[in-house]
This record gives C-alpha cells, structure tokens and sequence, in this order.
C-alpha cells in the first residue's frame, strides 16, 4: 500500500511539473537580464538596502551580484560604558555615532526558479530561492573616550581602536514568491543566514578592556524581504 501511494505522488508530481513547465515556458524564457533593488529587515534589529545585477545561465538558474548596506536600527545590547583602568582613567565611554552596527556588503548569488505556477492577465507567478555568500567589509572602527568618574572632562581622552577580525563571510538562503507584470517584477520572501553582526564589535580590545563578553553571540539570523526589479 505504502509503495503504491508513494508511486502516486510521484506521477503526481511528474504531471504537475510537466503542466507548470508547459504553462511557464513561453513568457518566462524572455527573461534574460535583471537590476534588482532589495530591502530586507531581520531578526538583528538591522535592516538591508541592497542593489544587484543578474544574468540567465539556463533555463531556470540566473546569476546574480549584488552590493549595499547593512545598517542596525535599534540595538538591543546597549553596551555603551564601562570600567577601566589606565593611567588616572577609571571609565570608558562609546561614541554615540557608534552605538548601532553599520555594514558594507558584497553578495554573489545563485538564483533558482521554478516554471510559471499560475498567472492572470499580465500578471504572471513562480517561485525562486537565491543562494550565496555575503561578504563583509573586513573591518570596524569604534571611538572611545576615556575619563576619570570625579574630574574635569577636559582632561577625558578620545581614542579611535579598530580590527579585522570577525565574520567576514556568511552563507544565505533566500526563498521568494515573485510575480511579474511586463517588464517590473516584485517579490516577497524570507532569509535565513548565520550572521553575526557583532562579531568584528567583539574583537575589540585596548588596554583592560574586552568587548568578547559584552555582546550576545547568535549563530541564527532570519529575515523578511521584499524585491523591486526592472527586467531589460
């Protein structure tokens, strides 16, 4: 019983598949070079802007670069001052411009589809998931000052420290319901990563002081996206 059932599923499959490839062939195969504009919010309180180029290598599979900017709008571990100890200084403080986590980014990707599920009138339907890495600018900069808790803060320190170490590649998986009207495309989807977007903030070191333990470690990270395109 259970082998008959499951032979069902796969001809059932078969046939759907050769439907939507019979359906999706003719207005889909004209697709052949794409710019995207992206805008993605994820569960790190950060928010992407992101523009890309992507060319068809077959049927069903594009080619896609993209760039832009990872930009933190609320920062929920609030690690702005601290102790320490060095020469009369006994406090540290962050700079406020520094408080939330900017980001520039470089994303080559793989972009799959399936064949036109369902469309009407000029507007047309399929699904894609996207599949790459992200690479990160390997670098980050914070600004301190130093200042004693009981003196003059003319007499506070401002210094600039800086690494390259951290996370500076991140695989993602971004799938997507896309509809297309003539030449615009919009998309709506989810991403799903392992970004870490204080990794390069816990490597950060001078004198007593370590930023390893100040932030939350997070090995997952989700998002939700939206795509505007413009089919040439």
């Amino acid at each position: 019983m259970l082998h008959k059932n499951a032979m069902c599923i796969v001809v059932l499959v078969m046939s759907l598949s050769h439907t939507l490839h019979i359906s999706g062939q003719d207005y889909f195969s004209k697709r052949t070079n794409q710019i995207n504009i992206t805008g993605t919010l994820n569960s790190r309180y950060a928010s992407q802007f992101e523009i890309s180029y992507q060319h068809r290598l077959f049927r069903y599979a594009d080619l896609g670069i993209g760039a832009g900017i990872l930009k933190q709008w609320c920062d929920a571990a609030e690690v702005y001052s601290g102790e320490l100890s060095y020469k009369d200084y006994d406090q540290w403080s962050l700079n406020s411009d520094d408080y939330k986590i900017d980001q520039l980014f470089l994303r080559p990707y793989i972009q799959l589809y399936t064949p036109e599920i369902w469309h009407s009138g000029k507007c047309h339907f399929r699904m894609s998931s996207q599949a790459g890495l992200m690479f990160v600018l390997p670098f980050e900069s914070v600004g301190i000052t130093y200042s004693e808790s009981n003196g003059n803060p003319y007499n506070d320190e401002y210094h600039i420290h800086h690494t390259s170490k951290g996370q500076w590649i991140v695989p993602f998986v971004r799938p997507m319901m896309e509809m297309t009207v003539e030449n615009l495309g919009f998309a709506i989807g989810a991403e799903f990563s392992n970004l870490d977007i204080y990794s390069f903030r816990r490597n950060i070191h001078f004198h007593d002081v370590s930023f390893n333990n100040l932030y939350e470690k997070k090995r997952f990270t989700w998002g939700i996206c939206l795509n505007l395109s413009y089919i040439l």
